[in-house]
């Protein structure tokens, strides 16, 4: 503790010291566990045009912009305006650009010209200047009524001729990031319901915006939510035309995270983790160049085209089977007994093979004959499930389900057999581990639906790719491990299962107790000692069951063995409401049949002990909400750092600020700028006048952006004054308690010592002689006074000590409580500008289109701060002993924990609630009277012992020039000159005394100041 006195600091701020460093740690872990974005680049085999589309509303949104893509010999027929393909509009988002469209509409061509199709897509997209709407909620109405503009445009092109068959009447959108939110918007806009009917948007937050910076952004939201409640939702007919697929990224995404990708109102929502042939979790900007999901993306806008019409198709029912094919993986272990499927024609002569073994593994180089692999039906408690992974299978339908009472040449096989690829799925593997499928069957209940049913087929058309089968035969019961997962203090390893069963393929990891976003933990699968080879891979499988299609998949081999994360997007619904969870989160493994491996868990966070407490609910919720206090820790010593950084400075270089202000807003040179700069300090009404007509002519965050820019400078100004002091007082305080820690006691005593011979030499050059006094009632009444004053002289010597330290720190932090003052309105100023920058970015990228910013979320704080600084700027402190100080300073506390908790929902309130202080503040210092102090009885009775001491001990300095008559005289009226005399010799005390004292605070300080000095003559002489 006695470190912490001497550095100045609490531990509450040690303690956020240290969260601010874990928080580094994580964002460190978080970019660099897993540096390598598996994504494949898209690449174009022509040069990529956009031909621009002029529009009406081009005159109200001049900004704006709106082009067809197009490639090679294609790109004059855009020129013509020839367009006969089916459109897609493509809308970019957060400072996103038009040229995001290239990926999609490259592959989509090339497609179509390789593939042959009847048909192409005409690609449009929109330039939305890179503007900043996923920040600044007031650009997103303009981007709105542009893009239904658009969308009337485009169809306007299209033309009835003999080169078409049909004119569309709809166009498909695709979005990213605040694009995709359009999107969904023009689903059921007023003058766009009747031509947008699908909509794929990609990272879009459509559940809530990421950062709340305005409340423009939540008036958007809600219009959206009303127009979708007024015009889609309330008429079947309409709700089931619109088809919203909303995409989600992953952990790579940290812009957006992947629970705000998914909508109630969306008719398949998945991330790309889960989409099958992607399986990978793009970046934010990845997600429209990736080529995994441009493919998957482009193969379900082929399927739903009708080729009579070469546009999209009227049947809603084939888009919804599509949509599921592309986006949705089954994972279905049960047949539906109401799908009608019809039967296939099995070849006799193939080659059939039935396998007894319950576990086992078939390898091959090639396949040169159709092979059919052969699982009986059978009744045994141990053959009730069945899990069957294919390597490099490239048959669509590859498991059948049929009854083997044919025979050819002595081999049993099946002359018709039902295909059961439902119950199969692409599966990820590491790259160079070969494409996989896995099949999982509940064999019993597939005998209770077909009776007749004899044999489960796997079918294997000849290939010259190498071939792997693995089949596993079990119970389904002994391969469900119910995880208990650690407390999330432990820093143990906990042991799932010390070693799987020998050549086993599928387990299921059930985890009970991961419901909740905030839980994390890490999942190791190790292979053990018997592993009889030395490559192997293994898959893991992440199942959200109340989050469909949010599936993540992670591989350990023998050359990337790291851990895999266990996060999730979303919380488990029935625990947030208070129910029972009656879902579980699942992981599904498919190990190396070559391998045992040995599972374990490690906790990332969670409580210390578990007892009878734990099934109180009221007491999880209350113990969850407290998880918000390390979030507000890493934020108080974010803003600790960043305080010290702008002392330090400020400190060690106090002509930096505004140096860097004119490099910035004067380039031309300095030297008008700093007589321009110290006019308008000196008169600063000049610059709140400025800013405050600056606020409607351009934008209230461009007046805080300058206001703070001047207040700098101010700043930088004060420190030459009054922060130099500071430091060197703060720095000499601190360097006066480390010597006191290590100083021997010997050094204190001759400290103490010290004064006691300056007392000896002064009696020795001004003797007392109490015989002066000529009367004996005299002499009596001097010699009690002498007598207590001598009693009274250590004690007085030692209070005046203290008294005239007390007086110069009062003095200091006088001095000092001018800068603390303004340097505190400068952070609120600060705080409330950085809200608005978005607004301001804003409004400089479309200063040249229109120099107000319309609409500006930032108006009213602009000109209420710019309004209070010509107050504010004026005043060197603030007033002392105001009569409402505990008032105000009650409501500013209130006002902080009011924008601690509702403040991470909207910084909207941040906004106005520091702007709503900052005026209190500033109506205070104008209109708030001073109380008068009153001096108490123990500072009246200090003052009359100072004044007897102060009288009593010149009249006996002064003696020998004293008569006998002037002695009582001189007891109540001193001279001047003694007095002058006193002062000096106490002065001379105090010198002596700071001497004597090596730890003393002013000699330490003298010395910062004369080493200041010096480097100061070195620089000047140096220059």
């Amino acid at each position: 503790m006695k470190i912490l006195n001497i550095i100045g600091l609490s531990a509450f701020q040690i303690i956020s010291f240290i969260f601010v460093v874990g928080y580094f740690f994580g964002i460190l872990n978080n970019y660099f566990s897993d540096k390598n974005n598996y994504c494949a680049m898209t690449y174009m085999f022509e040069y990529p045009q956009y031909v621009r589309i002029t529009l009406d509303e081009n005159k109200i949104f001049p900004q704006y912009g709106l082009y067809a893509y197009s490639e090679g010999r294609f790109t004059e027929r855009a020129r013509k305006m020839w367009f006969d393909g089916v459109p897609v509009l493509f809308l970019p988002g957060n400072s996103g650009s038009h040229m995001q469209a290239r990926s999609l509409a490259s592959v989509a061509l090339r497609k179509a010209l390789s593939s042959k199709y009847e048909y192409h897509f005409d690609y449009f997209t929109i330039n939305y200047n890179e503007e900043l709407s996923g920040l600044y909620g007031g650009v997103l109405q303009s981007q709105t009524q542009f893009a239904a503009a658009c969308v009337t445009k485009i169809l306007s092109l299209y033309k009835s001729n003999r080169y078409t068959k049909s004119v569309p009447i709809s166009i498909i959108l695709i979005g990213q990031s605040m694009g995709g939110l359009i999107a969904k918007r023009l689903l059921a806009y007023p003058s766009t319901i009747n031509t947008t009917n699908i909509v794929i948007t990609l990272a879009t937050p459509l559940e809530a915006p990421v950062i709340n910076f305005d409340s423009v952004i939540n008036d958007y939201y809600m219009l959206m939510n009303l127009e979708w409640e007024a015009y889609v939702r309330k008429y079947k007919e309409v709700e089931e035309k619109k088809f919203l697929i909303t995409i989600g990224s992953g952990p790579r995404d940290v812009l957006v995270p992947a629970g705000l990708t998914s909508s109630n109102d969306s008719h398949i929502s998945a991330l790309t983790t889960a989409i099958p042939g992607v399986w990978v979790t793009p970046d934010h900007v990845s997600m429209v160049w990736c080529k995994q999901l441009v493919m998957v993306v482009n193969r379900f806008l082929f399927s739903i085209i009708d080729p009579h019409t070469t546009q999209v198709t009227e049947n809603n029912q084939k888009i919804a089977a599509s949509a599921r094919q592309y986006f949705e993986t089954n994972r279905s272990m049960i047949l539906n007994p109401f799908i009608i499927r019809p039967n296939v024609t099995m070849q006799a002569d193939s080659f059939w093979y039935e396998d007894n073994r319950r576990i086992y593994q078939i390898s091959r180089p090639e396949i040169e004959r159709t092979t059919h692999l052969m699982i009986r039906l059978v009744s045994f408690p141990q053959n009730r499930f069945v899990a069957v992974e294919s390597v490099n299978v490239d048959d669509r339908d590859w498991i059948f389900g049929c009854n083997a009472k044919n025979v050819y040449n002595s081999y049993r096989y099946c002359k018709e057999a039902t295909s059961l690829s439902e119950l199969s799925r692409w599966t990820g593997a590491a790259t160079n581990f070969g494409k996989r499928k896995l099949a999982t069957v509940h064999l019993h209940k597939l005998m209770e639906i077909e009776p007749d049913w004899t044999h489960v087929i796997v079918k294997v058309s000849p290939t010259k790719k190498p071939i792997v089968l693995n089949v596993d035969i079990n119970d389904h019961a002994s391969r469900e491990i119910d995880v208990k997962l650690p407390s999330d203090f432990s820093f143990g390893r906990n042991v799932i299962k010390d070693e799987t069963e020998a050549n086993s393929l599928y387990y299921e990891l059930i985890l009970s107790d991961l419901n909740l976003i905030h839980q994390a933990y890490l999942l190791y699968v190790e292979p053990t000692s018997t592993c009889q080879t030395t490559q192997y891979h293994v898959s893991a499988e992440l199942h959200v069951p109340w989050a469909r299609n949010h599936e993540s998949f992670h591989y350990f081999t023998h050359l990337k063995n790291t851990p895999m994360k266990l996060r999730l997007f979303k919380s488990n619904p029935n625990v947030t409401l208070g129910l029972e969870a009656v879902d579980k989160v699942k992981i599904t493994l498919l190990l190396d049949p070559k391998c045992t491996f040995r599972i374990r868990s490690v906790p990332f966070l969670t409580f210390l002990l578990e007892n009878a407490s734990w099934k109180n609910l009221e007491l999880q919720y209350f113990t969850r909400s407290l998880l918000v206090l390390p979030a507000y820790m890493t934020a108080l010593g974010i803003l600790n750092v960043v305080a010290a950084a702008v002392l330090i400075v400020m400190v060690f270089s106090s002509q930096l600020a505004h140096r860097l202000l004119f490099r910035i807003v004067w380039r031309g040179g300095t030297g008008l700028a700093e007589k321009m700069a110290a006019g308008l300090q000196k008169v600063p009404m000049i610059m709140s006048a400025a800013l405050v007509c600056a606020v409607p002519l351009s934008c209230g965050a461009a007046s805080l952006a300058a206001g703070a820019a001047f207040y700098a400078f101010m700043l930088s100004k004060m420190y030459e004054e009054y922060l130099e002091d500071f430091v060197y007082r703060l720095m000499s305080k601190i360097a006066s308690r480390i010597c006191r820690m290590f100083k021997s006691k010997e050094t204190k005593s001759a400290t103490k010592s010290c004064p006691a011979k300056n007392v000896t030499a002064t009696d020795k050059k001004y003797p007392l002689d109490e015989s002066v006094n000529a009367s004996t009632d005299d002499k009596s009444t001097n010699t009690e006074n002498n007598d207590n004053s001598k009693a009274l002289l250590p004690k007085v010597a030692e209070e005046k000590k203290e008294k005239c330290d007390t007086n110069e720190a009062k003095h200091e932090d006088e001095d000092l409580n001018n800068i603390n003052f303004h340097m505190m309105l400068f952070f609120l100023w600060m705080a409330v500008t950085i809200v608005n920058i978005p607004a301001l970015l804003t409004w400089a990228r479309n200063f040249k289109y229109s120099m107000v910013l319309k609409p500006d979320t930032s108006y009213h704080t602009g000109f209420v701060m710019s309004a209070c600084s010509a107050i504010i700027w004026q005043m060197d402190g603030p007033k002392k002993n105001l009569r409402h100080y505990d008032a105000v300073a009650a409501l500013l506390y209130t006002m902080a924990i009011f924008i601690l908790a509702l403040g991470p929902f909207s910084l909207s309130i941040v906004n106005y609630g520091v702007t709503f202080m900052f005026t209190i503040i500033t109506i205070q210092q104008l209109y708030d009277k001073e109380e008068p102090t009153e001096v108490t009885s123990e500072e009246h009775l200090e003052s009359k012992v100072d004044n007897a001491s102060d009288e009593k001990i010149p009249s006996k300095m002064d003696l020998e020039t004293e008569t006998k008559t002037e002695g009582t005289k001189s007891d109540t009226n001193p001279d001047p000159k003694s007095e002058n005399f006193a002062n000096e010799k106490a002065t001379e005390n105090d010198e002596n005394t700071s001497e004597c004292d090596v730890c003393n605070e002013n000699r330490i300080y003298n010395i910062f100041k004369n080493l200041r000095e010096k480097f100061s003559f070195s620089d000047s002489l140096e220059h």
